[in-house]
């Protein structure tokens, strides 16, 4: 639930570049409220439950925040769907231009970025699939047996599993923000051409929120996400202007599925973002 506004915000962002393709956010049953899934529909999302792949090894040594990245493999079998080929996003990216169409002309199964400069390796954030059932059920028998650094989930085994077949991308297509700081020259010369954003190293929510935020929140917090992340001030922007533009457009929408909230007498209190978190 803490990135309904960032799926909402995405949403916008590919309609904005007049992206017609499909839009589906998957999600595990139980685990995401109506609210959240209200606020995707709003820009045209569309949801779809999907089983839940456990961790490999009972998620030892895996971060709690990636414990549930393995179904992410589950977009293989969008075949089933009568999807053949597809692009998925992180949900902390924003889409600043048209991805082209012709991406899917070319030769590939399984196409990535390389994640930043000093990497051999793909990030996960934006991957472009043709879809099989059976490679995904593939990668699913492999998934204990597999012998990789098991810190980065679900992105590390894509990397052991797909090796020198993936086809890499350029990064402009996931423009990693930690690359400003890896090269600023970099950074400069390509960040009016980046297709993708990846907000890894500064995110534009507080991450610790409890619950669907309100619009009122939303505002408070995007601010103060600028404020408290200078180096990336400029970045953030790019999403808060989005979100700026999201609420104009489907003001009502967004505030029928999240209402003002009254925390009088509930176990919930605001933390410096204006944003409430769970106590007790």
């Amino acid at each position: 639930d803490g990135y309904a506004h960032t799926v909402a915000v995405l949403g916008h962002s590919l309609r904005r570049v007049k992206v017609k393709a499909r839009l589906i956010v998957i999600y595990i049953p139980g685990q995401i409220a109506e609210s959240s899934l209200c606020l995707a529909k709003t820009q045209g999302w569309e949801p779809v439950a999907v089983e839940r792949i456990p961790p490999p090894h009972n998620g030892h040594l895996i971060h709690p925040a990636l414990i549930d990245q393995y179904t992410k493999l589950q977009l293989w079998s969008f075949d089933s769907l009568g999807i053949r080929s597809l692009i998925y996003l992180d949900a902390d990216t924003l889409v600043l231009r048209p991805i082209p169409e012709t991406l899917f002309d070319l030769p590939f199964t399984f196409a990535a970025v390389p994640d930043g400069i000093d990497k051999p390796l793909i990030n996960g954030g934006v991957l472009f699939i043709k879809t099989d059932t059976r490679i995904r059920d593939d990668m699913v028998s492999k998934l204990e047996t597999a012998e990789y650094n098991l810190s980065w989930a679900e992105q590390n085994f894509l990397n052991l599993y797909w090796g020198g077949h993936i086809l890499l991308l350029p990064w402009l297509f996931n423009g990693n923000i930690w690359m400003k700081f890896q090269s600023p020259k970099l950074w400069r010369g390509m960040k009016d051409e980046l297709v993708v954003v990846h907000y890894t190293s500064a995110k534009p929510i507080p991450a610790r929120q409890s619950v669907t935020l309100t619009l009122e929140e939303m505002q408070k917090a995007i601010q103060y996400m600028m404020e408290t992340q200078l180096d990336w001030e400029e970045e953030l922007r790019w999403w808060g202007d989005r979100w700026l533009d999201m609420k104009e457009l489907t003001f009502r929408e967004l505030t029928n599925c999240v209402p003002a909230r009254n925390l009088t007498g509930s176990r919930e209190r605001l933390d410096a973002a204006g944003v409430p978190v769970q106590y007790g």
